[in-house]
């Protein structure tokens, strides 16, 4: 894992491999069969209302 600094953000890069865990917690399976690229931005927050508004 890579953490790109950027402004007063932290950006976590991770490679995550094809039916992997892309989460500690949880049963969600990392599936790149919609995708047409491998790249993939996912974001984690506590509260979604507060950072879109």
């Amino acid at each position: 894992m890579s953490v790109v600094l950027a402004g007063n953000y932290d950006l976590y890069l991770q490679q995550k491999e094809y039916d992997s865990m892309p989460l500690l917690t949880g049963e969600t399976i990392c599936d790149l069969k919609r995708h047409w690229t491998p790249v993939h931005l996912d974001f984690l927050t506590q509260d979604v209302y507060e950072v879109v508004n």
